[in-house]
């Protein structure tokens, strides 16, 4: 504990180094920084043990929030990253899918309270009693410990179920184009940039870019890794974007820089080529 607290403590008396802080005052800095998610979970981590020792409380209970930890591992996972980033801009249309659910539980919570209410006083007495059932029944749990006896009551469950599966398949379909969206806006920024450090591909204008971005992939290779097997077939254009990629063997030493390709020839001809790695 003692090690967390000094990381603790030497990352907000150095807040006032960050670029976007230092023309602050330090104790303003140190402060937006504290507020951070990232720290806010770090305090709630190692708080309980001080406020414990200091007011001699048994809190080993919050020693729980010690596992908010685990949401710092976003910031090394691009897909949690990406996701937190789609349910921050797309706040609003959950929150609309939320009034939704929340208007669809209180009519069939109230409907049901004056459907079964007087036949069944202990599980649909009031609105909140039935607000449960109406839950189970919108989310199609269902646990069975509250069920409708009357016809009308079963057609109200039935309106109910089909509610359920509209008002709940929203947030999954936001999430989802969201996650699309998202995901096609970094590799169009990925690729663009790439694209503008090759020269045959930098003098294109919008339509034709709109035409060959679809046919591209950016991949990033380690260094003495093959790109075409040697004695292989070339199945696609390479465009060198950063760094060269020598071809062997070859007595020349032909290396391909960057904005150069290589692979066109083969790739239209079939042929077997020499492989550069």
């Amino acid at each position: 504990m003692l090690i967390f607290t000094i990381e603790y403590a030497a990352r907000l008396w150095t807040a006032v180094e960050v670029p976007f802080l230092a023309r602050l005052p330090p104790w303003r800095a140190r402060l937006k920084w504290a507020s951070q998610a990232y720290l806010v979970i770090d305090l709630l981590a190692i708080l309980p043990f001080y406020l414990g020792a200091l007011l001699s409380l048994d809190l080993r209970v919050l020693r729980v929030l010690r596992l908010l930890r685990f949401f710092k591992l976003s910031r090394y996972s691009p897909a949690l990253h990406t996701l937190l980033r789609v349910l921050r801009n797309e706040r609003r249309s959950l929150s609309a899918a939320g009034l939704l659910l929340g208007a669809a539980l209180l009519l069939s919570a109230t409907g049901m309270y004056y459907i079964e209410g007087e036949g069944q006083p202990d599980k649909f007495g009031s609105v909140p009693q039935a607000a449960y059932w109406a839950m189970t029944t919108l989310t199609t749990v269902g646990y069975g410990d509250a069920t409708r006896l009357t016809p009308l009551g079963k057609f109200w469950s039935m309106l109910t179920l089909l509610t359920g599966l509209c008002v709940l398949a929203l947030p999954v379909a936001i999430i989802s184009s969201g996650f699309a969206q998202e995901v096609n806006r970094r590799d169009f920024v990925i690729t663009w940039s790439l694209m503008s450090r090759i020269p045959v591909l930098a003098e294109l204008d919008a339509q034709q870019v709109a035409e060959v971005l679809p046919l591209l992939r950016a991949h990033n290779l380690p260094p003495h890794v093959e790109v075409i097997p040697e004695g292989g077939r070339s199945d696609a254009m390479y465009f060198v974007a950063a760094g060269s990629v020598p071809r062997k063997p070859s007595p020349s030493e032909e290396v391909v820089k960057t904005g150069d390709f290589f692979g066109i020839g083969a790739m239209l001809e079939g042929d077997r080529v020499a492989a550069p790695s």
